[in-house]
Parts: C-alpha cells; structure tokens; sequence
C-alpha cells in the first residue's frame, strides 16, 4: 500500500475551497499589518501523533469549527473523506446524485 502525502490532501482540499467559492488565502492581507484571518477559509490541522482533520475559520479573530468532524483521522483517511465530499459537490452542481434514494421503502419504514 503506497502512502498518501499530505501535499495531496492539500491539493484536494484547495481545489474543493476553490468550488466552494471559499478564500484560499488564510490571512487577509489587504489591509496591512495586523493580518486578519479570512471566514470560511479551510486548511488541515496537524497534531503530531494524534493525526490531520479540517478546520474552517469562522471569524476574523480565528476562531475555527470543524465541518467534517471532530475526529483526527491518518492522511489516507483524510483523503478518502475529502474525495468522497469532493464527489457530493461535483454531483449536487451537475444535478445528479451518485446514488439513488428508494423513496417507496423510506415512506413505508
């Protein structure tokens, strides 16, 4: 099994910001010293030994929420779940979902 660099998530993670209209640049520079961090941006946070999750900034001051889950995942999970996310949005714009919901079988539940 070949390992899944970091720069890969990376990419990944970037390219579904980009889709989501989201800032990819974390700190807004336009206004000079003090940078302020930009909302929505999302970028991987790293605890050595415990593993990489997503954070997104939700102010200017930095705080930051975690849209995919709390848990710290390895970077081949981390990579499974941003393609998987990364397949709902590319479906949900085109209009088609990858799967089909058997509509007869939830009403009858």
């Amino acid at each position: 099994m070949e390992r899944t660099p970091i720069k890969t998530v990376n990419r990944m993670l970037d390219s579904l910001a980009k889709r989501l209209g989201r800032p990819l640049e974390m700190f807004d520079k336009t206004s000079g010293p003090p940078y302020r961090m930009n909302p929505g941006h999302l970028y991987i946070d790293h605890l050595p030994g415990s593993g990489y999750r997503v954070e997104e900034i939700i102010n200017p001051q930095g705080g930051v929420t975690t849209p995919f889950g709390e848990h710290r995942l390895t970077t081949r999970e981390l990579y499974y779940q941003l393609y998987t996310v990364q397949q709902v949005v590319l479906y949900g714009s085109l209009g088609i979902l990858p799967f089909q919901v058997d509509t007869e079988t939830t009403k009858n539940a």
